[in-house]
């Protein structure tokens, strides 16, 4: 985006980003940047060898070190890929993230978790949000997760949106019937996509 200055991000951080492709792609396009990933400990398993066989020469800090380690933001900038398991959220501290991104699980999350993430100070003192998810997470036809979520939830200012729209993709999903057989299923709530700017004076 024309809004973001060129150098301005150097820590991203994906919030369930798996085996690590949004993180990967960044860090292509953008190499000097710190990526930084949290999940389940198994999924940060598959990212660890996912970053090794795409960037054999990058330095990755994963969970044998991070007791070892304090996750400044002058810390942080010195790896190319962190790696942190959901329950230890609370090594990363204000002030450090650029930007934070989730795509898609944050709306399939318990309200007490939800929250946890969008009041932590990491992501409140994040520079920019990039966010991907449902409008409704659980319509009232169709309780497709155990939460009340909607994006009003998501708290967005319409001063600090620099894009704004609907997802075009991610309108079906394939569920099993009958054995060997399946049918495609619509989404109960269409998606948003959505990258912002949080702090404009930080």
């Amino acid at each position: 985006s024309k809004q973001i200055e060129d150098g301005e991000i150097k820590t991203v951080l994906d919030i369930g980003g798996g085996y690590g492709f949004f993180n990967a792609l960044f860090k292509n396009i953008y190499p000097n940047t710190t990526q930084i990933l949290i999940d389940f400990p198994h999924q940060l398993i598959f990212a660890y060898y996912f970053f090794k066989e795409k960037f054999p020469k990058a330095k990755i800090l994963d969970i044998r070190n991070l007791d070892v380690v304090k996750l400044t933001y002058e810390e942080i900038v010195k790896y190319d890929f962190i790696l942190i398991p959901t329950d230890r959220t609370d090594l990363l501290q204000k002030n450090t993230i650029d930007l934070v991104s989730n795509f898609f699980s944050l709306g399939e999350m318990t309200r007490e978790i939800f929250e946890k993430y969008l009041n932590s100070e990491f992501y409140i003192t994040s520079k920019y949000e990039f966010l991907c998810n449902r409008y409704e997470s659980s319509p009232y036809f169709e309780k497709t997760y155990d939460n009340d979520i909607t994006i009003l939830d998501y708290k967005i200012n319409k001063k600090n949106i620099i894009y704004f729209g609907t997802f075009p993709l991610h309108k079906y999903y394939i569920k099993k019937k009958y054995l060997i057989f399946a049918e495609k299923g619509i989404f109960s709530s269409n998606y948003f996509l959505y990258l912002g700017k949080r702090n404009w004076n930080r």
